[in-house]
């Protein structure tokens, strides 16, 4: 959901290398690309919790300056790609500060 409340849809071509596990079309399995997208509040907690699960980690938490957001990607049990994130503000170091 955007900061209104508006349903976001994001397309990526798939040449792209920003989002881990994202394959190429024709050489991976039907999920491979589909890539669900989760905003949170408390991504510390999320990711905390997704380790004590035992999931497949793609991406540590990092702060993204465009999205101004932190976020971290993992790969379900079905073979889907999850990626939670947490606005924090703009600035470099993601702590929240804007």
């Amino acid at each position: 959901m955007g900061e209104k409340g508006e349903l976001l849809l994001m397309l990526h071509h798939p040449e792209l290398d920003e989002h881990p596990g994202l394959e190429t079309p024709g050489q991976a399995p039907a999920e491979a690309g589909v890539l669900l997208y989760f905003s949170v509040s408390n991504l510390n907690d999320v990711f905390a919790r997704a380790q004590d699960m035992g999931v497949e980690v793609l991406a540590e938490p990092e702060y993204h300056p465009k999205s101004h957001a932190v976020e971290f990607s993992v790969r379900d049990p079905d073979g889907y790609l999850l990626s939670v994130s947490e606005r924090r503000g703009s600035d470099a170091d993601g702590s929240g500060a804007a």
